[in-house]
């Protein structure tokens, strides 16, 4: 995770006259036919000071036509708030597949910046797994886990990722996907929200919106328990798996032999089910 925090600080930037942009666009996912929440954060590195956040900052967001460089008829603004995170809800899209997520921030003096990320559109009845970054994060544990979670995308499961921050910088988290030979798919974060005596109450981040959105996301899979105790309140069939080959192989024949496979409404399935089926 450290090495992915140091990145995040060093994400693209446009140099202003009173510093640096600092613009960071985390992977978006929607169910095909839905809306598309979109959240990003705005700061300014000053020559002077620590990283501040910007309020009040008008960004542009679109999702870009598959191969092409015109929006698709689905411009939205928003503005920063406090914190320097901005969200939005782009239209729905209709067909699923990885598609090309423009951001943009130009300021009154003319400095501007501009970042490209990535939205998955999936569809919310196939099957998906969200797995815990910790688990992949090391290259070592990546390479013992890529050969079986590639078995099951290519068997029809969606691959996700969850990190409990923001996985630093997107672009570094995808490079390492695929330099494990990890199967693609969307860096989603979790985090928890606490009380003024500093108390853990709810799981926050884009893995609680993605599990509303995605009926078929069911199962959770990872090595800490604090990821898989927080996958357990969101109602997913948290498993944990030995970080070695023979642990990841044997979770793969756990789903590929479940009657989860050939599921086609899991609006119905609960958490029980699941941990039932995958024989936990």
């Amino acid at each position: 995770m450290c090495k992915l925090i140091v990145s995040a600080i060093l994400a693209a930037t446009a140099v202003g006259c009173g510093g640096e942009f600092i613009l960071t666009v985390p992977d978006a996912v929607s169910a095909a036919g839905a809306d598309v929440p979109v959240t990003v954060r705005l700061q300014r590195h000053e020559f002077w000071r620590m990283t501040d956040a910007l309020e009040d900052a008008a960004l542009r967001m679109c999702v870009m036509a598959p191969g092409d460089d015109a929006p698709m008829s689905c411009q939205r603004a928003a503005y920063t708030h406090s914190d320097g995170y901005a969200t939005a809800l782009l239209p729905a899209i209709g067909a699923p597949g990885r598609y090309a997520l423009s951001v943009c921030h130009q300021d009154t003096q003319g400095d501007e910046v501009c970042r490209t990320g990535r939205c998955y559109v999936l569809e919310p009845s196939r099957l998906a797994v969200v797995v815990d970054w910790e688990a992949v994060e090391d290259a070592d544990d990546a390479r013992e886990a890529a050969e079986s979670l590639s078995r099951l995308a290519a068997g029809g499961v969606r691959i996700l990722y969850a990190a409990d921050d923001a996985a630093g910088e997107p672009d570094t988290a995808h490079a390492h996907l695929a330099t494990a030979g990890l199967p693609d798919g969307p860096v989603l974060s979790w985090g928890r929200r606490r009380d003024w005596l500093g108390r853990e109450r709810s799981v926050t981040g884009s893995l609680p919106t993605a599990k509303k959105r995605l009926a078929g996301l069911v199962v959770a899979v990872g090595v800490e328990d604090d990821f898989l105790r927080a996958a357990a309140e969101l109602h997913l069939a948290a498993i944990e798996v030995s970080p070695d080959a023979a642990g990841w192989s044997d979770f793969a024949d756990r789903v590929t032999g479940s009657p989860l496979m050939g599921e086609q409404d899991f609006s119905a399935v609960t958490a029980d089910v699941v941990r039932q089926q995958l024989g936990r």
